[in-house]
């Protein structure tokens, strides 16, 4: 259940874009499916259409974590979190830096770790979460016009290539507003491997 790494700031700015999940919404103070947004802005929005708090995702599935295994008669949902060693850390990295990554193995915890440090430290915080691909850049121009944003952009391997998030884009976004915008992503290590330059050889 150990996550491998933290990284900050700058470790993959240069290959930082392509993902498709389900879209969800606030309703009736419960986040459901409901039907799909233009995937050029399909944000996880509430009842009303906007953009929730940080702290008002009471459901880490709204987040991308995965559900426990659905039992008869039961509905399906997160575990209960249970603190691990890396929080303490996670929560420093978070509030000092513009762009964390918390990378891990698959299954490993990491998108549930990311959401529930999000919600110790930045309750208040509107959560700008791309539904889609092509909502990119939306997301990072909502993000830009809130006084207070967590761009959340869970399994970021699914962003990265070609009309992808940048990384002039997130710097732009973080720039000189630290702890106000905070872009906090999640990756598996196999995608870190695959995305890191091939060394030449010689």
């Amino acid at each position: 259940m150990a996550l491998s790494a933290l990284w900050t700031s700058g470790p993959l700015a240069a290959g930082i874009g392509a993902a498709v999940t389900t879209v969800y919404t606030f309703v009736a103070d419960r986040v459901q499916p409901r039907e799909v947004q233009p995937h050029e802005t399909a944000l996880l929005r509430g009842a009303s259409g906007r953009v929730p708090r940080v702290g008002k995702v009471d459901r880490p599935e709204l987040a991308g974590v995965h559900p426990a295994d659905r039992h008869p008669g039961r509905p399906s949902s997160a575990p209960p979190y249970i603190e691990r060693d890396v929080d303490a850390a996670l929560r420093r990295a978070v509030r000092e830096n513009g762009f964390v990554l918390v990378v891990g193995e698959s299954a490993a915890g990491k998108t549930r770790l990311a959401y529930e440090v999000a919600r110790s430290c930045f309750p208040r915080h509107a959560f700008v979460r791309p539904m889609a691909r092509p909502a990119l850049a939306h997301a990072i121009e909502v993000a830009s016009r809130r006084r207070r944003a967590v761009l959340w952009l869970d399994d970021l391997e699914n962003y990265l290539g070609a009309d992808g998030v940048t990384a002039s884009a997130l710097a732009e976004l973080v720039q000189g507003r630290p702890g106000r915008v905070v872009v906090l992503a999640t990756m598996r290590s196999q995608e870190v491997r695959v995305t890191k330059p091939a060394r030449r050889a010689g």
